[in-house]
């Protein structure tokens, strides 16, 4: 089984029903180890629009990583996402940040994500679930890049246990 860190994020209402609806589906193309708690973010990217809920799972699944962006592509598609312009509002966003400790270059994806690192509402979450976890071709670990991380937008905790998921997958 490979472990998955996936980030989700949303901001457009219902936000937190749209993040519920992705990860039930996700607990059908694999496990889900955890989930991290709910944070409230202004945008990134495009300043003009809502704020963001954000947060993390930790999954485990035999999918290779073309398979896997396919697979939460389709997630994202039936749980309501609509494609605007790229950083503008979002019902769900799913994003592969790790896929265990390997490096994937395709042509429409790059792990690990190619700006987690610049992004607390990403590394916040992750820490929660995988504080130790050492990203491939470095020696820090998450919680270290989130110590360093050089965007100082604000985080507000919302819940730490928001979501009953299965775990017996």
């Amino acid at each position: 089984m490979i472990r998955v860190l996936l980030g989700l994020g949303s901001n457009v209402a219902p936000r937190k029903n749209y993040l519920r609806c992705a990860i039930k589906k996700l607990g059908d193309i694999g496990g889900i180890l955890q989930v991290a708690p709910l944070y409230e973010n202004p945008p990134y990217g495009v300043s003009d629009q809502g704020p963001f809920f954000n947060t993390a799972i930790e999954l485990s699944c035999e999918l290779p990583p073309g398979k896997l962006l396919k697979e939460i592509k389709k997630i994202e598609r039936s749980c309501g996402r609509q494609r605007r312009f790229r950083w503008g509002p979002r019902e769900i966003d799913i994003d592969i940040v790790f896929y265990d400790e390997r490096i994937v270059k395709l042509k429409r994806l790059t792990v690990p994500h190619e700006d987690f690192h610049n992004r607390p509402f990403v590394l916040q979450p992750l820490v929660d679930i995988a504080p130790d976890f050492i990203p491939p071709e470095s020696k820090k670990t998450l919680r270290e890049f989130l110590r360093e991380c050089p965007n100082a937008s604000k985080l507000t905790l919302l819940s730490e246990n928001w979501i009953e998921y299965d775990t017996t997958n």
